[in-house]
């Protein structure tokens, strides 16, 4: 399938996703995937990593999961400052809390799907692939969380995509 397709495909998944769950069983999703989070930075992140303390979260729109929360309930890094994106034109950058431009060690980034070797499939403006390529922030610090549906055997690559690290519940 094409970026385009894949798109549509997303549409349809996360409809159907979402009408069979209820509050309950997302909220057991979520801790699921915290877990994940927690097991991936424990294994393949150093101690200084994991005391990260700028991480890069986004505002989840009604069919993304609640990044922030995951990264706390996760407790996978010591005291962690959540900084948000913002967009002007092109160019997108992150800010802390008091509006104060921040430099992000760890990018929790959103998509719609990734496949096993990190390539993401977002909603096609570029922001954070434009924003990692100019960051110099790693692979392993890059982390895509989804649902399982969200996981595919390959996404469509183009030459400015950057890869992330998939990190899914139940691996």
């Amino acid at each position: 399938m094409d970026k385009a397709a894949l798109r549509d495909h997303f549409k349809v998944l996360s409809k159907a996703f979402f009408a069979a769950q209820d509050a309950g069983t997302l909220a057991q999703i979520h801790a699921r995937i915290a877990l994940s989070l927690r097991s991936y930075a424990e294994a393949s992140l150093s101690l200084a990593e994991r005391q990260a303390t700028l991480i890069a979260v986004y505002t989840p729109m009604r069919v993304e999961l609640p990044a922030r929360q995951i990264v706390e309930a996760s407790q996978a890094f010591a005291k962690p400052a959540f900084v948000y994106p913002q967009v002007d034109g092109e160019k997108m950058w992150f800010v802390d809390d008091a509006g104060k431009l921040a430099e992000p060690e760890i990018v929790i980034v959103p998509g719609l799907f990734v496949d096993r070797q990190g390539n993401r499939l977002g909603r096609g403006k570029g922001y954070y692939d434009r924003y990692l390529a100019s960051s110099g922030i790693p692979k392993p610090r890059r982390i895509f969380l989804g649902y399982k549906f969200q996981f595919v055997d390959e996404v469509p690559v183009t030459a400015h995509d950057e890869p992330v690290t998939p990190v899914r519940y139940g691996d």
